[in-house]
C-alpha cells in the first residue's frame, strides 16, 4: 500500500509542477486558461473559478492546461488576443518551455530539502575489521574487532561517525579514541599528523556477500535474486565478502557472468548480464541492483550556504546524467528495453526510496522531475520540444509553418509518444512476469525439482 500511496504521491506532484509552470508562463503573458487537469479521464473532483475550470482526473499519470486557442486549427480559434496563438512565437516559445523549466527548479528545491533533511546511506557498525599488518594503526596498538565508542569523548554509533570525528579533530595535537576490546575499554590517542595514515590503514569488517535488497527493474530483480541469498561465486571466481563481490560485478558491464547462488541450503547457476554505469572518477562499471544486508545507517546533511552550492551541483550532475544516458540510447537503441522506466517501475521505486527515508525520496523525486525535463523537451511534436522548435521555425522564417503540416507533425508525434507510452507499460509489467517466473521456477525447483535440471529461466541448480 506504501508503494501505491508514495507512487501517486511523486508522479501527482509531478505533474502538478510541470502544469503549473505552463499555467504560470501562461498566465504571465495573458493567455486565457479554460482548464487545468491534474490526470486524464473522468473528472473526480473539481471546481471553475474566473473562467477556469480546475480538475482531478481518475488517471493520475499525466496532465494538462488547456488554453484558450491552443489548437493550429483556424477552427478552434476566434483571433482575440488572450488566445495562444494570438501570441508572438517568443511568448509561446516562453509558454513552452515554463512546464519543464518548473520541473528542473523543482529538482533543485528536491535536492536542497534532501541535504536539510539527510540523505541516508549504507554504514557500518564501528568495529575495526581489519588493521594492516606493520602499519602506523598496529604500532598506536588498534586490532582487528575493536568497538570503537568515542572520539575526544564524542559517542560513536557508526564507521561514518568515526571518520567523521577522527577528520575534524582540530583542536589539540592527539585525537582520543576510545574502543572496547573483549571486557576492556582501552584509550589511545592518536597525533593528528598520523590521523590521514591511520585511516587509510584501518577498515570496517567487511560483509558476507549476502543480498539485503534489490532494487526494482535492475538485472538482479528481473533474474529474479531474491534477499537472503548468497553469492558464492562470479564466473568460477569464489567471493567470501561483499568486497569481493561487488569488484568482480563492477569490472564486467554489459557482459554475461554466471553467478553460483545459494539459497534454502541449495544452489544453483543463474546468468546475469550487468548494467554499465559511469561512475565519476571511476569510469565505467558493472552494476546488478543489490545491496549488502544493513548494519547501520549514516546520514549526509549540509548547512548554510552549502546547502545552495549542493543542490546545484546534484542538480546539473543529474541533468548531465539524463542526457548522457539519452545520447548512450540513440548510439546503442538495443539497450532502450533495459533503461526505460514506465510508470509501473516509478511508482515501485518511490515505495523503495520511501522506505529507505525522506532524504532518499527527495532524490529520487528529484531525479525523475529532471528525466521530465529531458523527455518534454524531446524534439517531438506534441512535446514541449516540439513546440519550441515550431516557434524557433516562426521565428526564423517570420511565419509559421502552414496549419496542415503542423496538424501532420502532431499526429506523427502523437503516434510516436502513445507507442513509447505504450512500450514502457509492456517493459514495465514485462519486468514482473519476468521476475515471477524465475523467482517461481527457482522455488519450485529448490523445494522439489531434481539437481541439474535446467529451469525456464536458465538457471541451472547443482547440489
Amino acid at each position: 500500500m506504501l508503494t501505491i500511496l508514495m507512487g501517486v504521491v511523486v508522479l501527482g506532484v509531478l505533474v502538478f509542477v510541470h502544469e503549473l509552470g505552463h499555467y504560470t508562463g501562461a498566465k504571465a503573458l495573458g493567455v486565457r486558461i479554460l482548464k487545468f487537469s491534474l490526470g486524464f479521464g473522468p473528472e473526480l473532483v473539481g471546481f471553475t473559478a474566473r473562467g477556469t475550470r480546475y480538475v482531478i482526473a481518475a488517471l493520475p499519470l499525466g496532465g494538462f492546461v488547456k488554453m484558450a486557442g491552443d489548437s493550429p486549427e483556424a477552427t478552434d480559434r476566434t483571433g482575440e488576443g488572450d488566445e495562444f496563438y494570438s501570441k508572438p512565437w517568443w511568448a509561446r516559445l516562453i509558454i513552452a518551455v515554463s512546464g519543464p523549466g518548473m520541473n528542473l527548479f523543482f529538482a533543485f528545491l528536491a535536492c536542497t530539502a534532501m541535504y536539510l533533511v539527510g540523505i541516508r546511506f549504507l554504514d557500518f557498525e564501528s568495529v575495526v575489521g581489519r588493521v594492516e599488518p606493520r602499519s602506523v594503526a598496529t604500532q598506536y596498538g588498534f586490532a582487528d574487532g575493536d568497538r570503537i565508542l568515542s572520539v575526544d569523548g564524542e559517542r560513536v554509533r557508526s564507521w561514518s561517525e568515526f571518520i567523521a570525528g577522527v577528520s575534524s579533530a582540530a583542536t589539540d595535537s592527539f585525537v582520543t579514541i576510545v574502543v572496547q576490546r573483549e571486557n576492556s575499554r582501552i584509550t589511545i590517542p592518536v597525533h593528528l599528523a598520523d590521523r590521514e595514515e591511520l585511516l587509510d590503514e584501518i577498515a570496517p569488517p567487511s560483509n558476507p556477500p549476502v543480498i539485503g535488497s534489490v532494487s526494482v527493474g535492475l538485472p538482479a530483480y528481473e533474474r529474479g535474486l531474491k534477499v537472503g541469498d548468497k553469492i558464492v561465486s562470479v564466473d568460477g571466481i569464489d567471493v567470501k565478502t561483499w568486497d569481493e563481490l561487488a569488484e568482480l560485478i563492477h569490472e564486467r558491464p554489459e557482459r554475461e557472468v554466471i553467478l553460483v547462488v545459494e539459497r534454502e541450503a541449495r544452489s544453483f547457476e543463474l546468468s546475469i548480464t550487468p548494467l554499465s554505469q559511469k561512475v565519476e572518477g571511476v569510469g565505467e562499471v558493472g552494476l546488478i541492483g543489490i545491496s549488502p544486508p544493513v548494519t547501520a545507517y549514516g546520514t549526509l546533511k549540509a548547512q548554510g550556504f552549502e546547502v545552495v552550492s549542493l543542490a546545484a551541483a546534484s542538480t546539473g550532475r543529474m541533468l548531465a546524467h539524463t542526457y548522457s544516458g539519452l545520447l548512450k540510447l540513440a548510439l546503442r537503441p538495443k539497450q532502450l528495453g533495459k533503461s526505460i522506466a514506465g510508470p509501473v517501475t516509478i511508482v515501485q521505486m518511490s515505495g523503495d526510496q520511501a522506505r529507505r527515508g525522506l532524504g532518499n525520496l527527495l532524490y529520487f523525486a528529484a531525479f525523475v522531475s529532471i528525466a521530465l525535463v529531458v523527455v518534454n523537451l524531446l524534439p517531438i511534436p506534441i512535446l514541449d520540444g516540439g513546440h519550441v522548435i515550431f516557434c524557433i521555425i516562426e521565428g526564423v522564417r517570420g511565419r509559421a509553418l502552414s496549419t496542415s503540416k503542423q496538424m501532420i507533425l502532431q499526429r506523427v508525434g502523437l503516434t510516436i509518444v502513445g507507442a513509447l507510452i505504450l512500450f514502457a507499460f509492456w517493459v514495465d509489467f514485462g519486468r514482473i512476469i519476468q521476475r515471477g517466473r524465475a523467482t517461481l521456477g527457482k522455488e519450485v525447483e529448490l523445494k522439489g525439482g531434481s539437481p541439474g535440471e535446467r529451469d525456464t529461466t536458465g538457471a541451472i541448480l547443482s547440489e
